[in-house]
């Protein structure tokens, strides 16, 4: 059976940085939110085509203990989502590099935690353990996110963000010794969420602090350090301000002290911005709801197509998947958190009447709940239709090639293909 090749994310950062000192190529890794079984295999496969390393990163929400919750990528905590994942690489025969990730990790970052304003010591106790699961089942980066506190009005201080990072990655290190688990890479969070951009000073301060403690306590330096380039997500749409001169400017500080530069919510960018990425020393940037867009939009598709063929009388019995997935997204409340500031004023009704603005939130938010059991149900009906009829002959499989298809803008804009081969 193939399996991923190992390779620590030290070793594939210094792989990259003697590819620039040997070659001169710049390249930004990509790192990929798995928000559904689709966008998991699609990018394995996209990265065995153009030999490129794999990073797939998720959050609390989306992949987490039973006790804690579960996650809403069909109920998956950390053993059922590494066991997917390595049961696909099986499949196709992905032998690459491959960093199981865990984006925002930290105190709060469950939703349900941050909007019951639950105490400090229960926050970072849930936060532990959910790193300790994440590490039993095979996790080897984990991003320690303490930028979130609902005591606090606006931003957390750095010195209470600093003091928290350093207390998780001891407890992460003394337990993966404790238990022979293999090292972990480790990305702290520094970014302003809210997307304005991150002071410098500030920025270079809290770099310096932590690796300062880290260093005294003979703990592990970060690989990465997430800074904020003015990129904001706000529907289908990127809404910031990308600022080519504070991504520059953050990736020489972070280069200072011998640590990548990663950027958050890189989704939607134009092609050009992507371009100057890696030329800006840009490490790596995280994207996710872009790519969950696009298979909402194909399965969306594929339900037309079975529409069309009741009014050609062709199906008598359709599936109910569109007016339910709509219903369930509507219903779910997920699509407040990604209005724009114009939109803010919506209600649940305004949205069902307006056609439009009912599509564009069924796209958003879709993906929270495509893997609810009657969503699923109405699916995989629609799927068995489009095949009897000879519509479409794998639904499944045009799904997963819509997403591989619109990996390639950032392939090419990254510079990732054939990074395997160059920083073997």
């Amino acid at each position: 059976m193939s399996c991923p090749r190992s390779v620590s994310l030290t070793d594939l950062l210094n792989g990259l940085q003697d590819l620039q000192n040997r070659e001169g190529r710049e390249a930004t890794l990509l790192a990929i939110n798995p928000m559904s079984r689709f966008i998991v295999r699609s990018t394995l496969e996209a990265a065995q085509e153009y030999q490129f390393p794999v990073m797939l990163i998720a959050t609390r929400n989306q992949v987490e203990t039973r006790e804690l919750g579960g996650g809403y990528i069909l109920g998956w905590d950390q053993e059922q989502f590494v066991a997917e994942i390595r049961d696909f690489c099986h499949q196709i025969g992905f032998r690459g590099p491959l960093f199981i990730c865990r984006d925002h990790g930290g105190p709060w970052l469950r939703d349900h935690e941050y909007q019951e304003n639950l105490p400090e010591k229960e926050a970072m106790e849930r936060a532990k353990a959910s790193f300790l699961a994440d590490i039993r089942a095979g996790f080897n980066v984990l991003h320690v996110d303490c930028t979130v506190d609902p005591h606090f009005e606006g931003y957390v201080p750095l010195k209470i963000v600093t003091k928290r990072t350093v207390e998780i990655i001891e407890y992460i290190e003394k337990r993966r010794k404790k238990e022979g688990l293999g090292k972990i890479g480790y990305e702290a969070g520094a970014e302003k969420t809210a997307g304005g951009l991150t002071d410098f000073r500030a920025f270079e301060e809290f770099l310096k602090s932590l690796i300062q403690e880290l260093d005294e306590r003979n703990l592990p330096r970060p690989d990465f350090i997430v800074g904020q380039t003015g990129t904001l997500i706000k529907m289908q749409k990127n809404v910031g301000d990308f600022n080519p001169d504070t991504a520059q400017r953050l990736a020489a500080i972070t280069r200072k002290y011998g640590v990548g530069f990663k950027e958050h919510n890189a989704d939607f960018l134009d092609d050009e911005i992507l371009k100057l990425h890696p030329d800006l020393g840009i490490t790596a940037a995280n994207t996710g709801p872009e790519f969950s867009t696009v298979e909402i939009k194909a399965c969306l598709k594929l339900g037309d197509r079975e529409k069309e063929a009741v009014k050609q009388g062709r199906l008598r019995y359709p599936s109910n998947f569109l007016s339910v997935l709509r219903k369930r997204a509507l219903e779910s409340e997920r699509w407040r958190k990604w209005l724009e500031k114009n939109q803010t004023h919506l209600t649940r009704d305004d949205v069902a009447k307006d056609p439009q603005i009912l599509d564009d939130v069924t796209v958003v938010s879709g993906r929270y709940v495509m893997d609810e059991e009657l969503v699923r149900r109405e699916k995989a009906k629609l799927f068995q239709n489009l095949e009897n009829l000879k519509i479409v002959a794998d639904p499944e499989r045009a799904i997963i090639e819509s997403i591989k298809k619109s990996t390639l803008r950032w392939i090419e804009a990254f510079n990732l293909k054939n990074l395997n081969v160059r920083t073997n």
